[in-house]
């Protein structure tokens, strides 16, 4: 007996799976590889979709076949000069045909509402929506393939498929405009209550908060230090000074920072200069300090001692070099420390 469908049937699975009685062929294993990706697209007589496009277009896929096809087609006819199947109207419209139409109300509104998330679990999802049961409803979507897979072998973690999020996402804003910013504070707030601090920030960010995001950095610098963070706190920091007005001086000053724990002297006197006219004799002091203007001028300082000193004839490199191999630790000395613990 064969029997095809998006979810299981109402059979012994376990007991036929355990005496060697079933052969289960699922969406896994359904998936095109970058080989076969490519076979279909020549096959199809599509020129564009080569090299680095056709890589991009087989990860933003997953492998799913008709995602390969449908942008495929769409590259075929002309509508663009690089294939973008995130911008594809056809793969958008497959999804909210042959899916979403077809779904229970509750369903549609779970997979919609929960677009905002990169990462599924079922009290995250309860907090994001305001009400009980992700759980049961996470389990059913992932028993009946429908585009949302397991992280784990708990059940803990889910995520959805890359392309229908997408068309989830767009459904979300088309459908309530503004939704989407309530429910990342939400999530945030959820992520940050239970330590995971760096995706808080993450989720303030994309809520368009920066102003909770850049207070939630300047306030926990010491959580990402302990993690081994100093590069995602950087990153972090740099894309939320970028949308912050007025912009916050302690956070300048803390960039330098983390700038020089991750080694990026270029960074550090980048952030130096752009830190120095912001900051005054009454800005609130970090952490550990006398005062904001002393931690910068004690950053100032480290940048002139690790700069190579004056070369000398005879003497080796690392003789004449006044930058130690170990920057990181070098810029924990005199101030990371108490910063840190401060915070």
């Amino acid at each position: 007996m064969v029997l095809a469908g998006r979810s299981d049937p109402p059979l012994p699975l376990a007991r036929m799976r355990a005496r060697g009685e079933l052969t289960e062929i699922r969406a896994a294993d359904l998936r095109f590889t970058p080989d076969e990706a490519r076979a279909l697209v020549v096959a199809m007589g599509v020129e564009g979709l080569v090299g680095p496009a056709l890589v991009r277009l087989h990860q933003r896929t997953e492998g799913w076949a008709a995602g390969l096809q449908l942008a495929a087609l769409a590259d075929r006819a002309g509508s663009r000069g690089v294939p973008a199947v995130d911008d594809d109207r056809h793969v958008v419209e497959y999804l909210t045909a042959e899916v979403l139409d077809s779904l229970p109300s509750v369903l549609r509104d779970f997979l919609v509402r929960t677009s905002v998330l990169e990462r599924l679990s079922a009290p995250l999802c309860d907090a994001v929506l305001d009400h009980s049961g992700s759980a049961a409803i996470l389990d059913l979507l992932e028993r009946s393939d429908l585009f949302v897979v397991r992280l784990d072998g708990q059940r803990a973690w889910y995520r959805c498929h890359r392309m229908f999020r997408e068309a989830l996402r767009r459904e979300l804003d088309a459908t309530a405009p503004g939704e989407a910013s309530r429910l990342l504070s939400r999530a945030a707030n959820w992520l940050l209550a239970h330590d995971h601090v760096e995706l808080a920030v993450h989720h303030h960010l994309a809520a368009g908060d920066a102003i909770t995001a850049a207070a939630l950095l300047t306030a926990r610098m010491g959580w990402f230090v302990d993690n081994g963070l100093a590069a995602s706190f950087l990153q972090l920091g740099e894309s939320v000074v970028a949308e912050l007005d007025p912009p916050d001086p302690r956070l300048h000053v803390m960039l330098v920072f983390a700038a020089g724990l991750c080694g990026r002297v270029d960074r550090v006197a980048a952030w130096l200069d752009a830190a120095e006219p912001l900051v005054t004799d009454n800005s609130p002091p970090l952490p550990g300090w006398s005062s904001l203007r002393a931690a910068l001028l004690s950053r100032r300082a480290t940048v002139a001692q690790l700069r190579p000193a004056p070369k000398i004839p005879g003497r080796t490199a690392s003789q004449r070099s006044g930058c130690s191999p170990a920057i990181g630790s070098v810029w924990r000395r005199g101030g990371v420390a108490a910063l840190k613990e401060g915070s």
